[in-house]
Order: structure tokens, then C-alpha cells, then sequence
């Protein structure tokens, strides 16, 4: 009788065929995690929009490779967002957090998270981020590292051109929202009261800086206010003094003070002024440069006025400050201007330089005779004729001490305190100006110029016939391989 191999075994057969079976499971798995833990660090995307719009600019990635310490950003929105114009969010800020998300994992950074959230559906999620960041609005995107956050709105993210465009700011950002809270140190920012100044809760449109408190309060700065009279000198942790629109003029006690900020303390002043208002502040800017008049400019042009009113600013010099704001054509709105020269004498400070930031038309002149003409004319006698410059920075360039490069004085003026008011802080330019201005000041210069995208808009027109066609066209890949793995199914039965 022929001896049977156990190998042979009908029961033992089955049971290697399940093992077999399982032993594929297993690596099947394996090769999928493996696969995912090699794409997490070794991740490549591929940009396929028009002139890579989808893909962060150089700087970003260049300040990525600076983070340290843990960053979290939750994307907090309603389900289908759209813009008022019917613009799907989404479609914006998916490409973007995609794309820093495959940085962060290209880099290595372990503690960069990004989350999306909804707001009806991960309720708990929500509530824990409501209690930790302080927040009670809709579609805001959060970001932190540790103790320090920022809450910015969905809104921040878009901007209209000149043309009425619409252009997605994201990537910029973002990315100053994640070098904010990714320093160590909370930058001090104080405006001084006392004077007449503008008031950071103050709700008025035309002298109310209440917009401005809340922008400044969602980018990781301490913001307070002082009163020069009550302090024997500026407090050394202050990085950056804000004046705006003094009614009445300065202690010369007060003033002695700003000029220790400014020279000893290698401070930042940055001073809006307006027309017709005494300020004592003279000898002061002569100090750094700065001449001031105590006049009005006048700009009947129809190029360089609103339809509201309002003055509009085109002429902009070449400075970090206002590269943004030239290359994106973006404008800056004012309601009276008084001229900032450079002053023709020698700086009293070694070392200063100065810049020439915002200036006016041709159109534009200088009216001397302002409260005795009831329609203001130009005099080519008495007035000057434009363009006339109304922003200036002046700075000092950091001394050289023990092999270490210090920080030097910073002055910037405008001759018009109403492009940052409550009325006029919400167009663009304004918005723009004033935060480059901050960033400089405070020497923030990475968060100054990454430019904002156009968002494009494509229209497909198709027949009926056609679009019976594309069906068919997208249908024949997944038929031929049903009928393949069919074909390999009666074969292998």
C-alpha cells in the first residue's frame, strides 16, 4: 500500500493555505505602513498650476528651516465656506496648508501640526480650542506655539487689487503668523496718551484705533499705552513707540525723553502727525533729519482722488517697507496730508540715513494761504508745486560693539494720522503700509515681502454631446480593468 506524505493531508493543506493567506495580510500591511512612513519624511508634490501658484516661496521655505519649538495650526471653518462672490475657500486654503504641511515633513519638523477643523461637526476638538486661544468668531484659522497664539480670520487671507481682483495673501500670512509665535520674545508696543492722541478703544471712525488694537492684538505683541509725564524715562523694554496725531504740543521734559529713547536706547518711534497741529516734535526730528511744515497739500487730481473724498497716494520710494506695495500696485488712502521733507541740513546724528517712503502727485502742491482762500488755488508764487513727499524713515545703522552688531534708532512719519483710523485701516494699502512699517521697526524684515496670488477664474463650455463623450472616455480605464480581473477570475476557476 503507497504511504501518503502527511504534505498530502487535505486538513493540514487548508491550514497552510491560511497561513499563507495571512502571512500576505501582514505583509500587505507592513508595505503600507512602510510606504506611508517613507512619504511622511520623503514626501514629493508635484505643482501643476500656472507659474506654481501652489507652490511656497522660497523665503517661506527658508524661514521654515528656522522653526524650532512645536507649532500647531487648526484651519476652524464651516463645511463648504464660500467667499461673497461665490469663491470656495477650500480651493485657496487647501493647496496651502497641503503644501506646509509636505515642507514641515520634508524638513523634518516633528512638532509642526496642522488640523482642519469643523466647526459643527468636531464640537469637542472646538471647544478645547475656544477655551485655550480665547476666541468666540466663526472661520478663523489658529496658531500657536506654546504660549504664544494668534487668531487670524479667515478675511485676512484675501485682499482686492486696484482692478477689483481678488488676491489670496495666504502664504504670507501664515507664514508671519508662524515666525510671530515662534519667537521667544513678546514684542512691547506702546502708544502714548496724554496729548490728544488717537485711543486704541476708542470705536470712532475718524479718530477710533480700535481696528488697529485688534490687529495688533492677534499678532503676539504686548500693546499698551503711556503717559510720558508719569515716567522719568521710556521703559527699556519697549520696542517700538506709536504717536499718533498729538492735538497739543509735548513737554519739553517729554521730548527729552523721546530723544533718549531714540539715541541711547536705540529706540523706534513711529509718529503720525497732522496738519495744522503744534507738536514741539521739531527740533526733535531736525535731530534725525526730518523736516516737517506746518501746512496742508492739496491734490485736485481726478487720478488721485476718491470717489468718498479721500486722497489717493500712488508714489512710493524703493524701501522694504513699500516693496510690497509697489509690486502689487496697492494704494494708500489719506484725507489731508502736511508735507515730511528730508531736511536739506546735516542730521545732528551720525550715521543717519534717510528715505523718502510716500510722496504725492505732480497735481499736488503745497497751499501756503490754506484758512484765507475759501477755494484753495495754487499760487505759483507762494505754494509749492508737487510731487511732495509725506513719508519719511530715517534710521541709524547699529554700532559695532565686541564683535556684535547693535541695534540702531529707527524714526518713520507720516504726514496724516486718518490712514490709520478706524475709517480708512480697512483698505488695503493702509493696512499694508502700516504693518510693514511695524515689522521694520520691530525688525521682523522676513515678514515684510511675500507677495499675494491672483486667483484665477476657468470656465468650461461644453455640449451635451461632448460631455457625453468625456463620460465615456473616463469610463474606459476602470472597464478595462474589470474585465481583465475577470478574464484572471475564470481562468484561475
Amino acid at each position: 500500500m503507497k504511504s501518503t506524505s502527511k504534505f498530502d493531508d487535505f486538513g493540514l493543506a487548508k491550514k497552510f493555505a491560511r497561513a499563507n493567506r495571512l502571512l500576505q495580510v501582514i505583509l500587505l500591511i507592513s508595505f503600507i505602513i512602510g510606504v506611508n512612513l517613507f512619504s511622511q519624511r520623503f514626501s514629493m508634490l508635484w505643482d501643476l498650476s500656472v507659474d506654481n501658484a501652489n507652490t511656497l516661496s522660497a523665503e517661506s521655505i527658508a524661514n521654515l528651516e528656522q522653526i524650532e519649538g512645536e507649532i500647531s495650526i487648526h484651519v476652524v471653518t464651516v463645511k463648504d465656506l464660500k467667499l461673497p462672490n461665490g469663491r470656495m475657500v477650500n480651493l485657496d486654503l487647501g493647496p496651502l496648508v497641503e503644501q506646509f504641511r509636505h515642507q514641515a515633513n520634508r524638513l523634518g519638523l516633528s512638532k509642526f501640526e496642522i488640523q482642519e477643523v469643523q466647526m459643527f461637526r468636531d464640537r469637542d476638538l472646538l471647544l478645547q480650542l475656544k477655551e485655550s486661544f480665547g476666541f468666540d468668531q466663526e472661520n478663523v484659522v489658529l496658531v500657536g506655539s506654546g504660549d504664544r497664539k494668534q487668531i487670524i480670520p479667515i478675511a485676512d487671507f484675501y485682499q482686492k487689487n486696484e482692478e477689483g481682483d481678488l488676491e489670496f495673501s495666504g502664504e504670507q500670512v501664515l507664514m508671519a503668523s508662524i515666525l510671530e509665535v515662534n519667537d521667544p520674545l513678546k514684542k512691547k508696543v506702546l502708544f502714548t496718551v496724554g496729548q490728544g492722541e488717537m485711543l486704541l478703544d476708542d470705536t470712532d471712525s475718524e479718530r477710533g484705533l480700535s481696528e488697529l488694537h485688534d490687529f495688533l492684538q492677534n499678532r503676539n505683541l504686548e500693546v499698551g499705552t503711556i503717559d510720558l509725564s508719569r515716567y522719568d524715562r521710556i521703559p527699556e523694554s519697549t520696542d517700538l513707540l506709536i504717536i499718533t496725531s498729538p492735538q497739543a504740543s509735548f513737554s519739553e521734559t517729554d521730548v527729552e525723553k523721546l530723544r533718549k529713547y531714540l539715541e541711547k536706547a536705540n529706540g523706534s518711534i513711529l509718529l503720525y502727525l497732522e496738519p495744522f497741529r503744534k507738536h514741539n516734535l521739531d527740533a526733535l526730528l531736525s535731530d534725525w533729519g526730518v523736516l516737517e511744515e506746518n501746512s496742508v497739500i492739496m491734490d485736485p487730481g481726478p487720478d488721485y482722488q476718491s470717489s468718498s473724498g479721500n486722497l489717493i497716494i500712488r508714489r512710493f520710494g524703493e524701501h522694504p517697507v513699500t516693496e510690497t506695495l509697489i509690486s502689487n500696485k496697492l494704494y494708500v488712502y489719506s484725507t489731508q496730508l502736511r508735507p515730511i521733507r528730508p531736511d536739506p541740513a546735516n542730521p545732528g546724528l551720525a550715521g543717519v540715513k534717510r528715505f523718502v517712503l510716500l510722496g504725492t502727485s505732480e497735481t499736488s502742491w503745497v497751499e501756503t494761504d490754506y484758512r484765507n482762500e475759501s477755494v484753495p488755488t495754487f499760487d505759483a508764487v507762494r505754494d509749492v508745486a508737487g510731487p511732495i513727499p509725506v513719508g519719511l524713515l530715517s534710521e541709524r545703522s547699529g554700532a559695532e560693539a565686541l564683535g556684535l552688531k547693535l541695534k540702531g534708532g529707527k524714526l518713520i512719519v507720516f504726514g496724516d494720522a486718518s490712514i490709520v483710523s478706524n475709517r480708512l485701516f480697512d483698505r488695503y494699502g493702509n493696512r499694508v503700509l502700516f504693518a510693514n512699517s511695524l515689522n521694520w521697526t520691530l525688525q521682523k524684515r522676513h515678514l515684510l515681502n511675500i507677495p499675494p496670488e491672483k486667483i484665477e477664474s476657468y470656465r468650461l463650455t461644453i455640449s451635451e454631446g461632448d460631455l457625453n463623450n468625456l463620460l465615456f472616455a473616463l469610463m474606459l480605464m476602470p472597464a478595462a480593468f474589470a474585465v481583465v480581473g475577470l478574464f484572471f477570475r475564470i481562468v484561475r476557476r
